[in-house]
């Protein structure tokens, strides 16, 4: 398994490679691709409003997963029914926009219903455009989610673990010359439920929090679309009670500073690329200090009109309630390819590995996922998809008890209007 620092280093090469094939690409309209080019026949109409336009649409999945709960031994499979409505408004204005999505994920399993749930999102964003190039972004929304079953995090309630998330972000972006400023800033509220296990009923309470963001980028346009750029992140997550249950201070502060470029090379080669450190520092002094260098980005190569590959590394700090860790530091790394068999019938391959480092513990985790997926749009009111996921976690805790590979079957029809 290829751990962090080896990602950094084997990035740059893979973007150097990449541009060297893409010159000889056919270039689709920039940045078009496979998956986000339109296609008039097949694609939904959608309700026309005057102003807005609906898209209302609904699936229905089918999955067979032979290891429901991520365990090292004694696996159980079932199958799942997920019913998937989702409906958006869009704006149909020539200047700003107003944008609504509610959607949900109703899964039940035929064996194990003490697995159901029921996710649910509602979210609003919008634009206003000042002048070209200058622009005012605003996001809200609200969610129930659950912590699934092969998160780290995952306390092994007798049912998943729910809790909410409110959600709110704004965004200023202004044009100078060939200078661009970018500020942003995002507070996320997440609020967990108690969950019942086998002793008792466990809480959950010390881990409600708060998380703030801001960013700020500057910009230098080197070629058309294109610039070097330097971007600093503050991040502070608070929770609300000042111990966890173990008696610990998880609330911290940190910040990330990255350089990097943008690469509009073409409609057949563009993305960014950037490099930088990340630090993270926590209230309790027994919490391990994060000091790590980062890097990473994401590009986008069409080799010809009817394939897209796509490439993406990243590391991130994130929060951990396992032992006496202090935050996980993620590696990783994805490979994704898409291409256009016929006109309505669209394949998919990809590739991530990565690594989960606990800090503060001797805990490591290596991590793959690989899936191979096709869809048939039949017509602009019906398509149909089918996918393979496999999954592998080899972790170093004694035994292997955190380890485990899962295998998921997906067929799911989805009807649109």
């Amino acid at each position: 398994m290829i751990r962090g620092y080896r990602w950094l280093m084997i990035f740059p090469i893979l973007l150097i490679e990449i541009a060297a094939g893409g010159a000889f690409g056919q270039e689709l309209p920039w940045p078009e691709t496979v998956t986000t080019r339109k296609r008039p026949e097949v694609d939904a109409l959608g309700i026309n409003t005057g102003a807005y336009r609906i898209y209302p649409a609904v699936s229905l999945g089918i999955v067979h997963d032979d290891n429901i709960f991520a365990v090292a031994t004694d696996e159980k499979s079932d199958l799942v029914t997920h019913i998937q409505p989702r409906v958006d408004f869009e704006s149909d204005w020539t200047r700003n926009e107003l944008n609504l999505t509610i959607n949900a994920d109703i899964a039940q399993y035929m064996d194990t219903s003490s697995e159901n749930y029921e996710d649910y999102l509602v979210g609003i964003d919008g634009r206003v455009d000042i002048q070209k190039g200058d622009y005012l972004r605003g996001e809200a929304g609200y969610a129930r989610k659950h912590v699934p079953r092969n998160s780290p995090n995952d306390i092994n309630g007798i049912e998943p673990t729910l809790y909410n998330v409110s959600s709110l972000s704004v965004a200023y972006q202004f044009v100078l010359g060939r200078l661009s400023f970018r500020l942003g800033s995002a507070l996320d509220r997440r609020d967990y439920r108690d969950v019942a296990s086998q002793s008792g009923t466990i809480n959950n309470d010390d881990q409600d929090r708060d998380e703030l963001t801001a960013v700020a980028r500057i910009g230098y346009e080197m070629w058309s679309q294109g610039s070097a750029f330097f971007r600093a992140r503050y991040e502070n997550v608070k929770y609300d009670q000042q111990f966890d249950d173990s008696g610990l201070e998880r609330s911290s502060a940190g910040n990330s500073v990255e350089i990097g470029i943008e690469l509009p090379f073409s409609g057949v080669l563009f993305g960014e690329v950037f490099v930088g450190n990340v630090t993270r520092n926590y209230d309790d002094s027994r919490l391990e200090k994060i000091d790590s260098p980062s890097g990473g980005g994401a590009l986008t190569w069409q080799p010809t009109g009817l394939t897209t590959v796509n490439a993406s590394i990243s590391r991130k700090v994130s929060e951990s309630i396992v032992n006496a860790s202090s935050g996980i530091l993620t590696t990783e790394g994805s490979l994704w390819v898409d291409h256009e068999l016929l006109r309505n019938l669209l394949l998919n391959a990809s590739l991530t590995t990565g690594t989960d480092d606990f800090r503060g513990i001797e805990r490591e985790d290596d991590n793959i996922e690989f899936g191979v997926s096709a869809k048939y749009l039949m017509n602009r009111n019906l398509h149909v998809s089918l996918g393979y996921v496999f999954e592998d976690r080899d972790s170093n805790t004694p035994g292997g008890s955190n380890s485990y590979t899962d295998n998921a079957l997906r067929l799911a029809i989805k009807g649109q209007l």
